[in-house]
């Protein structure tokens, strides 16, 4: 019996390990049948499976691979790329046009954070529908495009460009997209914000780029009295001609599309037309007598005492004042009555004038409205 022992103690041995084999064995065809894998150590930093990303950011992905392209085509040092001149950026808009709108406004988004640009040799100039034509920059041109791609997505990225005071250029083309696409209900409160930080910025206001002066254009769109201290301030800075013209039309262009509004404002703050009475005298002579409104503004201005006979003279010349300005603009449309329209206002201008010479109350001002009135009989035949 003794002897037997170590016999059977090697056979139960050998099964023994035959059995754990095969279990080893079964349970390894077992995982790779079912995909479970060895629990990933706590603290690891290797996944403990890749996959693809969702349906959702595909777009990203793709977007990095063409960014990638679109880089090396911008890493041009400190000069310019002769080939981004001119059809140069043309051809980059077309490619960029080319994707789809969701990979198109990533790829935009990445460049401009990234910080490349490049000078185009173009100028600043605007289309009738307010986007650019031709872009000064590389980032200007991407800011244009990337309002028509992906227009909230412009306005979202307006307020990084609008938050430093980086590029004239750049507000001007932010502005028109904050103003085009937000949702926000304070946007006119931010947008005249921003406005009165473009006005007062005196590097860009003593040497303006062409996107600063077309960006008084926002304080048209915005309209309202608010901003009309603040053009009136650069209107009266002679030391920067370019800037003061652009007030002078800005507030122009306001008093036709509100002139009660306007009117009303210069006659409440006369110190913001210090200086530039006769400038004042033109956009008084704007009212339109056939509304009664302007026509007792109108009566107001002329009936204050302290009008001096160069601003009356200047109001005399060109009253009514039906001198119109067309250009393309960042936001607002013109806007010109037509020549039925004209002529009836003339008449009433005439009978008015006619009548305020008759009244006792104008006996000062007789000179200059005689004046006014045989201005309005060449017009007035003319258009009967």
């Amino acid at each position: 019996m003794s002897q037997n022992r170590p016999q059977q103690s090697t056979v139960h041995r050998a099964a023994f390990l035959l059995l754990a084999a095969i279990l080893v064995v079964g349970l390894y065809f077992w995982v790779s049948r079912t995909g479970t894998s060895t629990p990933k150590p706590v603290g690891s930093s290797i996944p403990s499976r890749i996959d693809s990303p969702p349906e959702s950011s595909k777009a990203h992905y793709q977007a990095r691979g063409h960014t990638s392209i679109l880089q090396q085509i911008t890493q041009t040092g400190a000069q310019p790329d002769i080939r981004l001149r001119g059809l140069g950026l043309q051809d980059l808009k077309k490619r960029i046009l080319a994707l789809p709108k969701e990979e198109a406004s990533i790829l935009v988004r990445e460049i401009l954070d990234s910080g490349t640009d490049l000078n185009s040799g173009a100028s600043f100039v605007l289309a009738a529908d307010g986007s650019l034509r031709t872009s000064p920059t590389l980032r200007t041109l991407l800011l244009d495009l990337l309002d028509q791609i992906d227009p909230m997505g412009a306005a979202t990225y307006a307020e990084k460009i609008l938050s430093t005071p980086g590029s004239a250029d750049e507000w001007a083309v932010s502005l028109r997209s904050y103003a085009r696409n937000s949702p926000s209900a304070d946007k006119r409160n931010y947008l005249q914000g921003k406005v009165r930080e473009l006005l007062n910025n005196e590097g860009w206001r003593s040497d303006p780029s062409v996107g600063y002066l077309e960006a008084f254009d926002v304080a048209v769109h915005v309209g309202g009295a608010e901003l009309v201290g603040d053009l009136a301030r650069v209107l009266r800075d002679t030391t920067h001609p370019a800037a003061a013209h652009a007030a002078y039309l800005a507030l122009d262009r306001m008093t036709l599309r509100q002139p009660a509004v306007m009117l009303e404002e210069l006659l409440k703050s006369p110190e913001a037309s210090s200086g530039r009475e006769e400038t004042r005298a033109n956009y008084f002579a704007r009212a339109n007598l056939s509304d009664p409104v302007q026509r007792e503004l109108l009566e107001r201005y002329l009936l204050t005492q302290d009008r001096n006979a160069t601003e009356l003279r200047a109001f005399a010349g060109v009253f009514p004042n039906a001198n119109y300005m067309i250009s393309n603009n960042l936001l607002t449309q013109n806007s010109t009555p037509s020549g039925a329209d004209l002529a009836r206002q003339d008449r009433v201008a005439l009978q008015t004038v006619e009548a305020w010479i008759k009244d006792p109350r104008f006996d000062r001002l007789r000179p200059y409205l005689e004046k006014s009135r045989q201005r309005l009989l060449g017009f007035v035949p003319q258009a009967q």
